[in-house]
Protein backbone atom coordinates (compact mmCIF):
# COMPACT_ATOMS: atom_id res chain seq x y z
CA UNK A 1 0.00 0.00 0.00
CA UNK A 2 0.76 3.41 -0.71
CA UNK A 3 3.40 5.17 2.34
CA UNK A 4 3.85 1.97 3.68
CA UNK A 5 7.43 0.39 3.54
CA UNK A 6 7.50 -2.91 1.59
CA UNK A 7 8.92 -5.62 3.47
CA UNK A 8 11.75 -7.73 2.22
CA UNK A 9 12.12 -11.47 2.03
CA UNK A 10 14.99 -13.13 3.87
CA UNK A 11 16.94 -14.38 0.48
CA UNK A 12 16.99 -10.28 -0.97
CA UNK A 13 18.55 -9.55 2.66
CA UNK A 14 20.85 -11.89 2.32
CA UNK A 15 21.74 -10.89 -1.12
CA UNK A 16 21.99 -7.20 0.43
CA UNK A 17 23.87 -8.23 3.61
CA UNK A 18 27.86 -8.10 2.36
CA UNK A 19 27.07 -4.72 0.60
CA UNK A 20 25.57 -3.17 3.22
CA UNK A 21 28.35 -3.67 5.62
CA UNK A 22 30.46 -1.08 3.44
CA UNK A 23 32.13 1.22 5.81
CA UNK A 24 33.25 3.62 4.06
CA UNK A 25 36.44 3.35 5.01
CA UNK A 26 38.09 4.35 1.75
CA UNK A 27 41.07 1.19 1.53
CA UNK A 28 39.13 0.22 -1.90
CA UNK A 29 39.80 3.52 -3.26
CA UNK A 30 42.98 4.01 -2.37
CA UNK A 31 43.54 0.02 -3.85
CA UNK A 32 42.63 1.08 -6.81
CA UNK A 33 45.09 2.61 -9.47
CA UNK A 34 41.94 3.81 -11.62
CA UNK A 35 41.29 6.36 -8.51
CA UNK A 36 45.00 7.70 -8.31
CA UNK A 37 44.76 7.58 -12.65
CA UNK A 38 41.58 9.51 -12.89
CA UNK A 39 40.46 11.47 -10.71
CA UNK A 40 36.47 11.83 -12.44
CA UNK A 41 36.28 8.03 -11.87
CA UNK A 42 33.81 7.28 -9.15
CA UNK A 43 35.88 4.42 -7.27
CA UNK A 44 35.15 1.28 -5.83
CA UNK A 45 33.32 2.43 -2.56
CA UNK A 46 31.02 4.71 -4.38
CA UNK A 47 29.96 2.22 -7.29
CA UNK A 48 29.61 -0.78 -4.48
CA UNK A 49 27.40 1.62 -2.23
CA UNK A 50 25.08 2.31 -5.75
CA UNK A 51 25.17 -1.49 -6.27
CA UNK A 52 23.19 -2.37 -2.79
CA UNK A 53 20.74 0.57 -3.66
CA UNK A 54 20.46 -1.20 -7.32
CA UNK A 55 19.85 -4.62 -5.32
CA UNK A 56 17.11 -3.30 -2.80
CA UNK A 57 14.02 -4.27 -4.43
CA UNK A 58 12.40 -1.37 -2.13
CA UNK A 59 14.32 1.39 -4.20
CA UNK A 60 12.41 2.51 -7.28
CA UNK A 61 15.41 3.51 -9.27
CA UNK A 62 16.49 -0.12 -10.62
CA UNK A 63 17.56 0.06 -14.52
CA UNK A 64 18.31 4.19 -14.00
CA UNK A 65 20.95 3.47 -11.49
CA UNK A 66 22.75 1.28 -13.68
CA UNK A 67 21.70 3.84 -16.84
CA UNK A 68 23.72 6.74 -14.37
CA UNK A 69 26.71 4.51 -13.80
CA UNK A 70 27.30 3.35 -16.95
CA UNK A 71 30.49 5.59 -18.11
CA UNK A 72 33.83 6.22 -18.03
CA UNK A 73 33.58 7.43 -14.70
CA UNK A 74 31.10 4.51 -13.10
CA UNK A 75 31.82 1.02 -14.01
CA UNK A 76 32.78 1.41 -17.51
CA UNK A 77 35.96 2.94 -16.02
CA UNK A 78 36.95 0.00 -14.03
CA UNK A 79 39.21 -2.23 -15.39
CA UNK A 80 38.71 -5.09 -12.36
CA UNK A 81 42.08 -5.01 -11.48
CA UNK A 82 40.19 -6.37 -7.77
CA UNK A 83 42.35 -4.78 -5.65
CA UNK A 84 39.64 -3.58 -4.02
CA UNK A 85 38.32 -6.92 -3.43
CA UNK A 86 41.72 -8.20 -1.57
CA UNK A 87 42.00 -5.13 0.76
CA UNK A 88 38.39 -4.70 1.82
CA UNK A 89 38.13 -5.78 5.64
CA UNK A 90 34.42 -6.22 5.42
CA UNK A 91 34.18 -8.79 2.30
CA UNK A 92 31.87 -6.45 0.37
CA UNK A 93 33.66 -7.40 -2.91
CA UNK A 94 33.12 -3.90 -4.94
CA UNK A 95 34.95 -5.11 -7.82
CA UNK A 96 32.05 -8.34 -8.04
CA UNK A 97 29.59 -5.86 -7.30
CA UNK A 98 30.84 -3.58 -10.46
CA UNK A 99 31.68 -6.50 -12.58
CA UNK A 100 27.96 -7.44 -12.09
CA UNK A 101 26.26 -3.90 -13.02
CA UNK A 102 28.58 -3.89 -16.10
CA UNK A 103 26.66 -7.43 -17.05
CA UNK A 104 23.66 -6.05 -16.08
CA UNK A 105 24.13 -3.13 -18.41
CA UNK A 106 24.74 -5.22 -21.18
CA UNK A 107 21.30 -6.96 -20.64
CA UNK A 108 19.65 -3.62 -21.11
CA UNK A 109 18.69 -3.02 -24.31
CA UNK A 110 19.10 0.95 -24.52
CA UNK A 111 22.29 0.59 -22.93
CA UNK A 112 24.55 -1.95 -24.69
CA UNK A 113 25.41 0.54 -27.49
CA UNK A 114 26.64 3.07 -25.36
CA UNK A 115 29.96 4.64 -26.16
CA UNK A 116 30.06 2.20 -29.80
Amino acid sequence: PKGRERSMEHEEVLRLERLVGCLLCGLCNGSCPIVHEDQEFLGPAALAKARRFYEDPRDMRHDGIIEMLNNEEGIRGCDLIYNCVKVCPRNVAPGGAIRKMKEDAERLPNLNNVGV
